[in-house]
Formats: C-alpha cells, sequence, structure tokens
C-alpha cells in the first residue's frame, strides 16, 4: 500500500481493468491515496474521521452490521447472503464513486476478541 509511492501505483494501474485497495495508513499518507485505496476503519468515529479526509472507507465491525447512512453491507458478505464475489463486485475500488462498505467481521478468532 502506501510504502510504494503513490505516483507508482497510480502508473501501474493505468495497465488494470479494475481493481480494489485498502489502507490503514489513511490518518498518516496522502489523502491523495483516497484516489486509489479505501480507508480501513474499525469504528464509526474512524469512519468519520476517514470521510473528513475525503477516503471512501471500508469499515469491519464485530456486532451486528448496523450501516450508517452512506454505507452499504458488503455484497460478498455471508450475512449478505454472498450474492456476488469480490472479483466481480469490485465496488472496494477507491476510484470508484459509490457507498461506504460495512462488514461483520470474519477474521479467526474475532469472537474471542469480542467475548
Amino acid at each position: 500500500g502506501a510504502a510504494v509511492p503513490l505516483d507508482c501505483w497510480i502508473e501501474t494501474l493505468q495497465h488494470a481493468d479494475d481493481w480494489t485497495g485498502y489502507t490503514h495508513q489513511w490518518r498518516t499518507a496522502s489523502p491523495a491515496w483516497g484516489q486509489l485505496a479505501m480507508a480501513s476503519v474499525d469504528s464509526l468515529d474512524q469512519y468519520h474521521e476517514a470521510k473528513a479526509l475525503g477516503y471512501r472507507t471500508f469499515r469491519v465491525t464485530t456486532q451486528q452490521v448496523r450501516a450508517s447512512a452512506r454505507e452499504i453491507g458488503c455484497p460478498a458478505a455471508a450475512e449478505n447472503g454472498a450474492r456476488v464475489q469480490c472479483a466481480d463486485c469490485m465496488l472496494c475500488n477507491g476510484a470508484k464513486r459509490a457507498a461506504d462498505i460495512v462488514i461483520l467481521d470474519h477474521a479467526a478468532g474475532y469472537q474471542r476478541r469480542i467475548a
């Protein structure tokens, strides 16, 4: 992600049909990264902070997914019926002007973190 200069990514992605991208470094990286990557956020506070910096967001939650007014549940997530594969959806391309995404945490061990 942000460890590679932004101009290198821009040049490389000119040759791609589509891509997905996320950064946890949205607070410290140039806001210009928002033209390629979504801010990966873990709370509504972080969501609002990233939005103020101009990012679209991908929010992971450990609670029942409650989308904010500008979010949709990830269409590829099990809790949303896994209606599409990520490779076909491509909503997580930061360059797209689309809704922000929210998803229930499905990482191994997440249930232990909230117990």
